[in-house]
């Protein structure tokens, strides 16, 4: 078998074959073969969704449920918290494409009247802190986070305000679900087995 090898790699073909892959090699080079492997899960337009902002939140969904990691994989809770990221991350790509953002100020807005922020009715600038700093790694992605929930909320809203239907889908549905329709009914009693026949 080596012996059959070595007699086709002399071949002026094989070694035609062989040039070209060295030059492939060296004008397009080799890319990720040893940069060790990617972080992301996921990539939607722009937007990616990293392994350790995926562990963190099905971490978080886990504790919430009081399930194991068997738990976890058997009800799908990976799966779903997955989907739920790679929509948010869709979402995220269409507002920047779109140049939807929530401005500083609405953020502040949602930041202090936050119930578990507040202290005796006010806002608490140290509970605000170790709050965030319990469930995200700090101020900024939690601030990032609730600037993208307002800006999505926002996107949502513009479309649903806009969406109307067509008179005749409208008058069709109203039509359907008005409809009201009358049967009668009759009970026939046994009269037990046929006479024989005659």
């Amino acid at each position: 078998m080596l012996d059959l090898l070595r007699r086709a790699v002399k071949s002026w073909v094989a070694q035609v074959l062989l040039g070209l892959l060295v030059v492939s090699f060296a004008v397009w080079g080799i890319g990720d073969v040893g940069s060790g492997f990617s972080t992301r899960v996921a990539t939607v337009g722009d937007q990616k969704v990293e392994a350790d902002t995926f562990a963190r939140v099905l971490r978080r969904e886990q504790q919430r449920y009081g399930l194991d990691a068997t738990q976890v994989r058997a009800a799908g809770l990976d799966r779903f918290v997955l989907g739920q990221m790679v929509r948010e991350a869709a979402v995220e790509d269409m507002m920047q494409a779109l140049g939807v953002s929530a401005p500083d100020e609405a953020v502040a807005r949602q930041v202090r009247t936050t119930q578990s922020f507040q202290v005796a009715g006010t806002f608490d600038a140290a509970q605000y802190a170790s709050a965030v700093r319990g469930a995200f790694r700090s101020v900024a992605a939690y601030e990032a986070t609730v600037r993208a929930a307002l800006a999505s909320a926002q996107l949502q809203q513009a479309a649903s305000v806009g969406a109307v239907a067509p008179q005749g889908v409208a008058q069709a549905m109203l039509a359907f679900r008005e409809e009201r329709r009358a049967f009668d009914a009759i009970t026939l009693r046994d009269a037990g087995p046929a006479p024989e026949p005659t």
